[in-house]
């Protein structure tokens, strides 16, 4: 415990003299959650969720999402190399060597997460994300296959108010970010468009990155419709270095992985992945009477991905197209409420994949060629009922896939499919308010996940139909308070899952990667969240100054494992650290200067299923400062300046766990700064 207490304790005497956007933690127990269709105050949703606004993300950096993500308990997002994402909800990243998988997202209420199971949240800008809304833990009984947890993602601007504003950011490692963001129309009609543009030399050697996004969001409002429009086109180009083993991380952290006997260096190769985006959409909200309501969704999208990396070079085409309707029900009674969700959603994809030799980084001979259609559809539906100071919330979805995988080249050709159907994810939850300012629940949930494509069809080129889904059972117990004037607000989360079929990832020789069932898990966990306004004095020197802790303590055992004659039963599962802490303080002055202090701590984390490696513990201090002033009514400048990793630390942000040879570490930047402008109109 002492590795934990000492820099908590250290970290604790930084904050006091720190600052959060005072709008984003005034009346946190009063924000508004939409996860779960149920549109209640946080301490009404009997869920582990938490609502991110744009000022939130933005606080302490103004180059990615990640810091502010991660000062959320149980939520832990990795960047392995600029623009290679991990996303990791209690510990859902286990099965993800890079990329986004077992978390089902949502982008302006339709499906972004493709039907093979992979959200490609790299492609996303910063100054897309307006709001997000994240549920902890399966959320299958109402989102469908997933037993990470659930992201939902909107990029219309929160407030209907006409503006213009454009920001530019340069950094550390020739990082650059350039945006414009409007909008423009009426209360009936509001016409969104933002551009941004991002690029980053690396930290480390081979680890270059270049990202393009362009999107048109609309919005038109008449008499009882409401419809929502979107049009995003993506690009997206980054470099990737490759894991080190301990001594090439511990004697040079930037380089490249090196090549070996059986497999060229990324550079030698020209690993890198060149991604190319277009999505679009509509949702649509038309309220029949006082009673009913219907809103349906539907969406089309084309990925294309190039990826030559040190085994081969791959092209694949990933159109996907799908939709969401349900009808939402809602009676008001003398001393109670009911409300009834119920609907469909459905997603179908046709997936070309060729694999070439890799000449020197350049496209060679053909190796495979195959098609994969992925089909999938869940009906669900959900009944909540309120009643004085109960909330009862029942819901259950039935859930069906089917995957086909042809390949024309093998000889002689052959063709695999695997199909589930009508697996039942259900959820019953209980909210108990005790006043106004707390609250208690207890939930019990199903989560079912079948394996991706990436998975069954993983980098290392065997095709493994026999991956069972993985399924269990979630039981939660919540508590949420906050003070009579709303200058605190704390929440207590405690959960355990057991966890069937668990899907890990394994590493061959030459760095591909394959995929097993790994028996049973039971998966513990602690979140503790924590906010205190000390000081809300416009009339002072300081207008406000607040503070916020975090506390994630994860206690994840394989059950049972055992593969070949290796017995991993009762070890840790690997890429979960057992404690994190995060302190946060923020200072605003009434002169419009501001300070803002994030310090993380890591506890080890163990690197494989052995438990024969793990990376050290680490603390993070982020830091940034600025002037924010509204120069009129119309007028507003904020000028800033971050540093990241001030203690100038090493560690690695997103390990490849189980390895091949002891390649674990991607070595994340030392300290680095970046500063910028933005100018707004409105």
């Amino acid at each position: 415990m002492k590795p934990i207490l000492t820099p908590l304790l250290s970290l604790f005497t930084i904050t006091l003299f720190a600052q959060i956007q005072p709008a984003d933690t005034l009346l946190l127990g009063e924000v508004i959650i939409k996860a779960y269709e149920l549109d209640a105050r946080i301490k009404e949703t009997p869920a582990a969720v938490h609502r991110f606004s744009a000022n939130q993300l933005q606080k302490i950096s103004h180059t990615s999402i990640l810091p502010a993500l991660n000062a959320v308990p149980g939520i832990r997002m990795e960047e392995r190399s600029p623009g290679s994402y991990r996303l990791n909800i209690r510990g859902s990243s286990l099965r993800s060597p890079f990329g986004v998988r077992n978390v089902k997202m949502y982008y302006n209420n339709v499906p972004y997460t493709e039907p093979g199971g992979i959200s490609y949240m790299n492609q996303l800008s910063l100054q897309q994300f307006k709001n997000i809304d994240i549920i902890k833990g399966p959320g299958s009984s109402l989102y469908g296959a997933g037993t990470g947890g659930v992201m939902l993602i909107s990029s219309f601007p929160r407030s209907m108010e006409n503006y213009i504003e454009a920001g530019y950011v340069q950094g550390s490692y020739g990082y650059r970010s350039v945006y414009a963001d409007a909008q423009v129309g009426k209360d009936s009609l509001q016409h969104h468009l933002l551009f941004q543009h991002q690029r980053s030399d690396g930290y480390r050697n081979h680890s270059s990155m270049e990202r393009n996004t362009a999107t048109y969001d609309m919005r038109v409002v008449k008499n009882r419709n409401t419809l929502s429009a979107f049009l995003m086109a993506g690009k997206l180009y980054y470099q990737t270095p490759g894991a080190l083993t301990l001594t090439g991380f511990d004697n040079d952290p930037r380089q490249a992985r090196p090549g070996t006997a059986f497999a060229p260096s990324p550079v030698e190769n020209d690993a890198a992945i060149h991604q190319q985006t277009v999505l679009t959409g509509m949702h649509n909200v038309y309220k029949i009477n006082n009673n009913w309501q219907h809103e349906v969704s539907i969406y089309g999208s084309i990925v294309q991905l190039v990826n030559p990396t040190i085994r081969n070079y791959e092209q694949s085409i990933i159109p996907h197209a799908g939709g969401r309707m349900l009808f939402r029900y809602q009676k008001d009674f003398t001393q109670s409420k009911l409300t009834w969700h119920t609907g469909v959603e459905y997603q179908k994809s046709f997936s070309n994949v060729k694999v070439f030799l890799n000449d020197s980084g350049k496209k060679g001979s053909l190796q495979s060629s195959d098609e994969i259609h992925n089909q999938q559809h869940f009906l669900f539906t959900q009944l909540n009922w309120q009643v004085q100071n109960w909330i009862i919330s029942g819901s259950i979805s039935l859930n069906s896939t089917n995957t086909t995988i042809e390949n024309d080249l093998g000889n002689p050709p052959f063709s695999s499919s695997y199909q589930y159907k009508n697996i039942a994810a259900p959820r019953l939850a209980i909210l108990r308010k005790l006043g106004d300012q707390f609250s208690v629940f207890a939930s019990v949930a199903r989560g079912f996940s079948p394996p991706a494509t990436a998975e069954v069809f993983p980098s290392g080129g065997v095709i493994n139909a026999d991956l069972d889904p993985e399924s269990g059972v979630n039981y939660e117990l919540g508590f949420r308070a906050s003070s009579k004037d709303n200058r605190f607000f704390g929440e207590a989360n405690f959960f355990y899952f057991q966890m069937k079929n668990t899907i890990v990832q394994r590493r061959d020789a030459a760095g591909g990667d394959y995929f097993i069932n790994a028996g049973s898990t039971r998966q513990k966990g602690i979140e503790l969240m924590g906010v205190y306004q000390l000081l809300n004095s416009p009339s002072t020197f300081f207008h406000s100054i607040d503070f916020t802790g975090a506390y994630t303590g994860y206690f994840f055992k394989y059950k049972e494992f055992t593969q070949v004659d290796n017995n991993f039963s009762g070890n840790d599962m690997p890429g979960a650290a057992p404690h994190t802490i995060v302190l946060q303080a923020d200072i605003q002055m009434n002169n419009g200067f501001y300070l803002n202090l994030n310090s993380f701590y890591s506890d080890r984390i163990y690197l494989n299923d052995a438990n024969s490696a793990r990376a050290d513990h680490y603390i993070l201090l982020n830091a940034k400062t600025g002037y924010k002033k509204q120069f009129s009514e119309k007028w507003m400048i904020d000028l800033f300046l971050a540093a990241d990793n001030l203690l100038d630390k090493k560690y690695s942000l997103g390990n490849d766990i189980n390895g091949f040879g002891g390649r674990y570490y991607n070595a994340a930047a030392k300290r680095n700064y970046h500063a910028g402008l933005i100018i707004r109109r409105s």
